[in-house]
């Protein structure tokens, strides 16, 4: 069967399995793909953006964030600076009083906060990398199936094998880590020709 939805990418696992009983494996080992796969992968389809609004030095993030890439304030034009969550408590013990727009900002789960504190309501437009939705019946495909469904495949059975100490282990580690090389290479730029940047809070 063809790796077009999660039904078809189960019944190809399933076709991998040398016990009838190893089936009830495979939604497990597609989901610990899918979360390998979101801490692993760093390319454009992930990159979305979001409107941000605050008025404290705390907020929350998308509900499907996994790492910031710019944090920009609606009106002044201001893109503020990442630092780290330690820097950035750093900065505000060195001067406590610090007041006008935000200049920085840190994460923490899917936490922000921003430095100095905003005075008042802020708007900002939020540039961050999105968790690959999550294969399942309500959701048959995503992007990273239809495109790369290799990754899927592999990462699914090098999980397996993991699991259940299938000798097939070697063999599937390496076709995931081709896999996930050429996927991560299939988006080298953004269309501007600036290339992400990928050393930002995951």
């Amino acid at each position: 069967m063809a790796l077009t939805d999660y039904a078809g990418l189960l019944a190809a696992l399933a076709d991998f399995s040398v016990r009838a009983d190893q089936g009830a494996l495979w939604p497990a080992c597609v989901a610990l793909a899918e979360a390998r796969a979101n801490r692993e992968l760093r390319v454009r389809p992930m990159v979305g953006r979001a409107a941000a609004s605050f008025s404290t030095e705390y907020f929350e993030g998308p509900r499907d964030l996994v790492g910031a890439v710019s944090l920009e304030l609606a009106e002044a034009d201001v893109k503020l600076t990442y630092v780290a969550p330690q820097t950035l408590a750093r900065l505000k013990r060195a001067d406590p009083g610090a007041a006008g727009p935000p200049r920085a900002y840190s994460v923490a789960g899917r936490e922000f906060q921003v430095w100095p504190a905003p005075g008042g309501p802020m708007a900002a437009e939020l540039t961050y990398w999105r968790r690959i939705p999550a294969l399942g019946e309500e959701t048959p495909t995503n992007w990273l199936l239809t495109a790369h469904p290799d990754v899927y495949l592999y990462g699914a059975l090098l999980q397996f094998a993991m699991t259940a100490e299938d000798e097939r282990l070697g063999a599937w580690a390496q076709a995931y880590e081709t896999a996930l090389a050429q996927a991560q290479g299939a988006y080298p730029t953004e269309p501007d020709g600036a290339r992400l940047r990928v050393d930002l809070p995951v």
